[in-house]
């Protein structure tokens, strides 16, 4: 994952709060633009963050 990679987490140190964090933080950038583009790019990593999560069985 490009996003918790950035911020240098491993997987053991995840935890359920931390992914909804980082969806919430997601969500209100994808909100802020009007880039559809960007919207979607958006929509695709929050996507990505909620499988990783549900894999985890957070």
């Amino acid at each position: 994952m490009t996003i918790l990679a950035a911020r240098v987490l491993s997987v053991e140190e995840l935890n359920g709060d931390q992914i909804d964090a980082e969806i919430l933080q997601l969500q209100t950038q994808r909100d802020a633009t009007r880039d559809e583009a960007m919207r979607a790019r958006f929509d695709v990593l929050i996507a990505r963050l909620e499988e990783f999560k549900a894999g985890l069985g957070f």
